[in-house]
């Protein structure tokens, strides 16, 4: 993960560019976020909201991969011109705004005041995880070694046969619950400490009942909105599962089961030195 400090930096360095001033400055009525952690489903859930609700497009835009692309798509702008594109270009029609992000990226972001009208204010703050906190480990170990996060990472290779040359890894798998649990733990914190209405999804919950899921995200920001009929899910969004992800599950409970339930019976209510004393 870059240093949004250092992307920061970058920023500073250029003046205002003329290309973003047709933008109109934009102030959005009503902001969400999705508080999310790696492998959770948030790009899934930013896409329903996105294609089937009208709530805008809920981008990971503190994300230094989303700015490298705008940088290649868009005229070099300055912090401010970005920062005034992203409210114009995705605020909705009836003024909703939403983004997601991981807690470590929104806690430096808040840090250094990096793009602050994003999140100056936020209306609902959707706490997602996954239940199975062992498998999104595992996922998450799986596309850090491989490169592999969705199905357009593999158009020329099967996932079994770029997954064949990956070597398990407790360690990793371990550190990576860690953070997970980390994150989940000050995301909580983060929203009960900022008065910021809470609404908890699990992605078990959220793709085994879309639609109920929707209309509850709609519900809980007080709009008055129609879920679209539903679509399939495009290619680049399915999750890339395989028998790897399987077996590197239950190697990790073979070593780990009783660590795991205690995690699982603490889990977001004390803080990750606690968790792993």
């Amino acid at each position: 993960m870059a240093d949004l400090n250092d992307v920061k930096q970058a920023f500073d360095r250029f003046p205002a560019n003329p290309f973003y001033s047709a933008q109109p400055a934009v102030e959005p009525r009503q902001r969400y976020l999705i508080a999310m952690t790696p492998r959770s489903g948030s790009t899934l859930l930013a896409q329903q909201l996105s294609t089937r609700c009208g709530l805008g497009h809920p981008g990971e835009f503190l994300n230094e991969g989303f700015i490298a692309h705008f940088q290649h798509l868009f005229p070099t702008p300055s912090l401010e011109d970005f920062e005034r594109f992203l409210l114009a270009s995705f605020t909705t029609s009836h003024g909703v705004f939403g983004f997601k992000s991981d807690w470590f990226r929104f806690r430096q972001a808040r840090e250094i005041g990096y793009l602050p009208r994003l999140y100056e204010r936020i209306d609902l703050a959707i706490l997602l995880r996954r239940r199975d906190f062992v498998a999104q480990a595992v996922s998450l170990a799986i596309s850090m070694q491989s490169g592999i996060w969705h199905d357009n990472d593999v158009w020329f290779t099967p996932p079994e046969q770029a997954y064949a040359g990956l070597a398990y890894d407790a360690q990793m798998i371990l550190q990576n619950v860690r953070g997970l649990m980390e994150q989940e733990y000050q995301w909580a914190r983060f929203a009960r400490e900022a008065r910021i209405p809470v609404l908890r999804l699990d992605y078990e919950d959220f793709v085994g009942g879309i639609d109920e899921t929707l209309r509850t995200i709609v519900a809980a920001l007080g709009q008055q909105i129609e879920i679209a009929p539903s679509r399939s899910v495009g290619a680049a969004l399915r999750p890339t599962p395989s028998s790897v992800n399987g077996a590197w599950k239950q190697r990790f409970l073979a070593s780990h089961g009783g660590l795991v339930e205690r995690w699982q019976a603490l889990r977001g209510t004390v803080s990750v030195k606690d968790l792993f004393a």
